[in-house]
């Protein structure tokens, strides 16, 4: 069973067919139709805001994107896209692991960069001079990927790999600061998130993280209702349904394959936790993409 329905990079640049990499600093007509709703890609995507806001939803956590902020995507992470103003324009580059693996010869080259991990921060704002290095080396995408000429494809290469390494310093800095400063609390809520993405079709019990974070049931509720505004078992709820949403994008996959796959007893009991949660049925909210 094709677990979860992904987009393919030539669904966003839908002008070229069976790409490896795109570059753009226009809007995407797609963020307004079928980036609206909950999704997984195919690709890799590094972008900086230069005009304009948005929201981004990834993995439940709403990113508020404005001018000089840097966006990160990976094909671990359901994304959504909200509240796209008419001046929200960026500059991407899109590629697939597939293409640097083509020029780098090493499966695991992207495993490096800690700002592609499913529980990171996916957007971070900058200052202007803090992004001028990046803004630079997408201009030479830019440049080149515009260029025809025989090795275009391994100078793409070369420059998103500095463009990565470049912003791997940026995001340490970034990270190591954020992780210095953390409270208990804040400690707490961050090893809950990173463990119940793991398992949340599984595990459904706020006790099994309570018990792997070493705390009680109720200090792990509290905390992180202080901390996000949710409780533990919000956060487990809402999960499940946003994985839910993604697999109900595909027409292939029948409700009780959806059932099956996250784990519920059958399809009517999937059915009446999607509605309680979601206030349609499973159907109804198909029938409505």
């Amino acid at each position: 069973m094709n677990q979860i329905p992904t987009y393919h990079i030539e669904e966003i640049n839908q002008e070229i067919k069976d790409i490896e990499f795109f570059f753009t600093e226009k809007k995407l007509d797609v963020l307004k139709s079928i980036l609206r709703t909950p999704y997984r890609s195919n690709y890799f995507g590094l972008a900086i805001c230069i005009s304009g806001h948005a929201n981004l939803y990834a993995n439940l956590e709403n990113y508020e994107i404005q001018k000089n902020s840097i966006i990160t995507m990976s094909p671990l992470v359901i994304k959504q896209w909200k509240n796209i103003s008419d001046d929200f324009e960026t500059m991407t580059i899109f590629f697939t692991k597939d293409f640097l693996i083509k020029y780098f010869s090493n499966a695991y080259h992207l495993e490096q960069f800690d700002f592609f991990e499913l529980n990171t921060k996916h957007v971070n704002h900058f200052s202007e001079s803090e992004v001028s290095s990046i803004m630079l080396i997408l201009e030479s995408i830019k440049i080149n990927s515009s260029l025809p000429h025989p090795y275009k494809n391994e100078i793409i290469a070369s420059y998103i790999n500095i463009l990565l390494f470049e912003y791997q310093k940026m995001f340490s800095g970034v990270s190591f600061k954020k992780n210095f400063q953390q409270t208990r609390a804040q400690q707490l809520t961050n090893e809950f998130k990173i463990l119940v993405n793991k398992h949340f079709r599984e595990k459904r019990k706020v006790q099994y993280y309570a018990n792997h974070l070493f705390v009680t049931p109720k200090h792990l509720t509290e905390t992180i209702k202080q901390e996000t505004g949710k409780t533990a078992g919000d956060w487990i709820d809402e999960l499940l349904l946003l994985e839910s949403k993604v697999l109900l994008a595909n027409p292939d996959l029948q409700i009780t394959q959806i059932a099956d796959f996250l784990n519920f007893p059958d399809a009517s009991t999937f059915g009446k936790f999607f509605k309680n949660l979601s206030g349609t049925s499973p159907i109804a909210y198909r029938q409505s993409l």
